[in-house]
């Protein structure tokens, strides 16, 4: 083999590297935005689940008036779930 043919090798061996590792690095950060959305739902699920659990007992005894701070928090859980959601 020729010093020419190995040089040859050598850099077609490091594009192949270059590549592989642009294909890993993308595959990184979809996984790291996945992970982000799934951290964004799940803190959701949690404040949805906080406010139901202040709400229902109050609709089961019959006494949900109209609270307009529970209002302003529903409205903003909608938004929050619309951007986590990407429905914006």
């Amino acid at each position: 083999m020729t010093y020419s043919e190995m040089v040859s090798e050598v850099v077609q061996e490091n594009q192949k590297l270059r590549w592989e590792n642009a294909i890993l690095k993308n595959q990184m950060d979809d996984t790291n935005a996945e992970k982000e959305r799934a951290d964004k739902a799940e803190a959701l699920a949690r404040e949805l689940v906080d406010m139901l659990g202040r709400v229902t007992p109050r609709y089961l005894a019959g006494r949900l008036e109209l609270d307009l701070d529970l209002v302003s928090e529903a409205n903003g859980l909608l938004k929050k779930a619309k951007e986590v959601l990407g429905d914006d």
